[in-house]
């Protein structure tokens, strides 16, 4: 099957871009559209990785996982921004499992309703 690979990309700043150009055989330049962008309100700075013990779960079907933990600290986050002045379009929850989306919008249902039109999806990355 005939394949392309993007070489330009459009959605991350360069600092979270940069944390993906292993995978591909080509380089990947950052669009013009993403090298300016106004800092984050709020925080102080825009990745941030985190470390718990607290152990994921396998989902009902066993072919995905999810983590209640990392999805509360995740949705209280989001909670955050939104007390910043973000609109709920404006933010977007990305994660690499069904099964923690599943999780997210069960606890957005349940427990965090202010929630309620934040776009949470799925991005998977095929990398070979």
């Amino acid at each position: 099957m005939p394949s392309i690979q993007l070489s330009v990309q459009h959605r991350s700043i360069p600092m979270i871009s940069h944390l993906t150009h292993h995978f591909y055989d080509i380089p990947i330049e950052n669009h013009e559209s993403v090298l300016n962008r106004s800092s984050i309100i709020g925080v102080s700075h825009p990745l941030y990785f985190i470390t718990h013990s607290n152990p994921e779960e396998n989902v009902a079907d066993g072919t995905s996982k999810r983590n209640s933990h990392e999805c509360t600290y995740i949705l209280q986050l989001a909670n955050y921004l939104l007390n910043q002045g973000y609109d709920k379009s404006e933010i977007t929850i990305l994660t690499t499992y069904m099964g923690q989306r599943q999780q997210f919008q069960k606890m957005i249902n349940q427990t965090w309703k202010q929630l309620k039109g934040i776009h949470v999806t799925v991005e998977i990355c095929v990398c070979y």
